[in-house]
C-alpha cells in the first residue's frame, strides 16, 4: 500500500520521544498521596521528554492517557504539564455547570 505525503508526515510525528521514571525515595518517605500515585515520576519523565525533544506541553495535540482511577488521571494531567497545579480542579470540576 502506498502512503501519501500527508500520511507519511503523520507517521513521522507519531512518536517523537519516550521517557521513563521509577519511584523516588520521596514516594514513600514524604507520606504524600500525590507522590504515592506517581506524580513525581510522571512529572520527571515529562520534563525530561520535553527537554530532550525540544517540545513543550502546548505542542501536544493529542494524548492517550489511562489510569485505573479517574482521580489519578486528573492528577496526571498536571504532572505532565498539560495544566498548572490546581487547574484541573478549577476548570474541570468546579467550573460552572459541572456540579
Amino acid at each position: 500500500m502506498r502512503k501519501t505525503k500527508s500520511q507519511k508526515k503523520n507517521l513521522e510525528n507519531f512518536c517523537l520521544g519516550i521517557e521513563m521514571a521509577t519511584d523516588f525515595p520521596s514516594t514513600f518517605e514524604e507520606q504524600s498521596c500525590l507522590k504515592m500515585v506517581g506524580y513525581d515520576m510522571t512529572s520527571t519523565a515529562s520534563k525530561r521528554l520535553f527537554e530532550n525533544s525540544g517540545l513543550k506541553a502546548t505542542d501536544v495535540d493529542v494524548i492517550e492517557l489511562h489510569d485505573c482511577f479517574s482521580a489519578n488521571e486528573l492528577i496526571t494531567y498536571e504532572a505532565l504539564g498539560l495544566c498548572a497545579p490546581g487547574e484541573v480542579i478549577l476548570h474541570l470540576i468546579l467550573a460552572p455547570g459541572n456540579i
